[in-house]
């Protein structure tokens, strides 16, 4: 599994958003950027994965990758979004899973929501500007759920 952050990204519009995770994503995982918009654009428009307290949760399967990958994204300034509570994005974790690995796959938005929900460690997740401090937090919380590869 690969963990990346990134912060300060700029979006206009949730299209544009969706548009500059493609970009991210395609550079780290060497994958179709088109393919992977396309993939984007298809999960939001069956349900939008705004999730509330600011996070928005997008999450795809590829064929033709052969490894997890988590982006956590911080925007510059939070974005409008349909939310259930409201509120606009200021947080984006993006997972990128195998076509194949559907129960692994599950298991790391389910992790991704479980550390949402736990309001000290999201606390903490929104306080960090350390990357490395950023993934540390995530490995440990997604491994205690028994998620690692």
């Amino acid at each position: 599994m690969q963990i990346q952050c990134h912060r300060d990204i700029f979006a206009q519009s949730a299209d544009d958003l969706i548009e500059k995770i493609s970009d991210i994503a395609s550079g780290v995982a060497g994958y179709g950027r088109d393919r992977i918009l396309n993939s984007l654009r298809e999960r939001e428009s069956l349900s939008p994965t705004a999730i509330g307290k600011g996070v928005m949760l997008p999450h795809i399967r590829l064929e033709e990758i052969d490894n997890d990958y988590i982006f956590l994204i911080r925007l510059q300034k939070p974005l409008k979004y349909k939310s259930p509570d409201g509120t606009d994005i200021s947080l984006v974790f993006f997972i990128m899973s195998p076509l194949e690995k559907k129960t692994e796959y599950l298991r790391l938005v389910s992790a991704i929501v479980k550390i949402i929900k736990n309001d000290e460690l999201y606390a903490r997740i929104s306080a960090t500007d350390d990357p490395e401090e950023l993934k540390r937090l995530l490995l440990e919380h997604i491994a205690a759920k028994g998620t690692t590869n």
